[in-house]
Order: structure tokens, then C-alpha cells, then sequence
């Protein structure tokens, strides 16, 4: 663990929920930078981000910092229902191997390739009536037979 430094002077370890907030922020620095490719950094930004408010509920950071994690879960859940809703989208011409689809939202107005229909719609599941999300096993990029 790194040691941090106080106003007084004085260092002291820092907790590893405080080291997960200073990863998710380089992380989201790098991302808005373009260092990383975007998915990649949401995957291991979420799976930080669990880990850090996971060790929240032992007093391990402030109410503030807490506080702070509570918002980005929120912003990331928002950005995830941005960036993965296809609902009532044409992707008849999208070139669906060059692309993760798990975790897509689509509905009956969707249109999707009449190669891919099928394995999409048996590799959903029904989230609210009439709604479907592709899931997250589904195969990664270049499964399509």
C-alpha cells in the first residue's frame, strides 16, 4: 500500500478503498483521454467501482468519499443505459462481429440482420415487457456462425 501524506506532515497507509477511488480516477482520466479503449475502461471502471463501495460499509473511507462513489455508480449506470440502448434502431447495415453486444437493449422495433435474428433473440432475456437485453455471456466479437 502506498503511504499518504497529511497536512501535518505525517504519512500514513492508505486504505485500499482510498487506492481504488485514486484508480477509478485515473482510469476515467485516461478513458476521457482516449488512452484506452472505452469499453475495456467501463468494464474495469464498474468492476473498481464495486469493489471500492463494497469496502464503504467498514468506515474504511469518509462519508464524503463515499458520497463521491455513490455518484459516479449513478453516472455510470446512466452511461451504460446510454451507450447500450438500441431500442427501436435499424442495424440491418451494422456490422455486428466488430462489436461487444452483450448488455444491449433492443426491442420488436429493432432490426437487426436477418443473419443474426435468431442467435439475438436467444441470447436475450426479457427485462420489461417488450424490452430485451443481450446477454452478458453472449459470445465476444468474431462468435458470429
Amino acid at each position: 500500500m502506498e503511504d499518504a501524506v497529511h497536512e501535518d506532515g505525517h504519512t500514513s497507509e492508505k486504505s485500499s478503498a482510498v487506492q481504488s477511488i485514486d484508480i477509478l480516477a485515473t482510469f476515467l482520466e485516461d478513458a476521457l483521454r482516449g488512452k484506452k479503449p472505452w469499453s475495456h475502461d467501463l468494464t474495469v471502471f464498474r468492476r473498481l467501482l464495486n469493489e471500492a463501495l463494497q469496502k464503504t460499509t467498514d468506515g474504511a473511507i469518509a462519508e464524503d468519499q463515499r458520497q463521491v462513489l455513490l455518484e459516479l455508480a449513478n453516472d455510470l449506470r446512466n452511461l451504460d443505459s446510454l451507450l447500450n440502448d438500441f431500442t427501436g434502431q435499424d442495424l440491418r447495415q451494422a456490422k455486428l462481429e466488430r462489436h461487444r453486444l452483450a448488455g444491449m437493449r433492443w426491442d420488436g422495433q429493432t432490426r437487426w440482420p436477418k443473419s443474426w435474428q435468431r442467435r439475438i433473440a436467444e441470447n436475450s432475456d426479457e427485462v420489461a415487457p417488450g424490452v430485451f437485453v443481450v446477454r452478458e455471456d453472449f459470445p465476444p466479437s468474431g462468435g458470429h456462425s
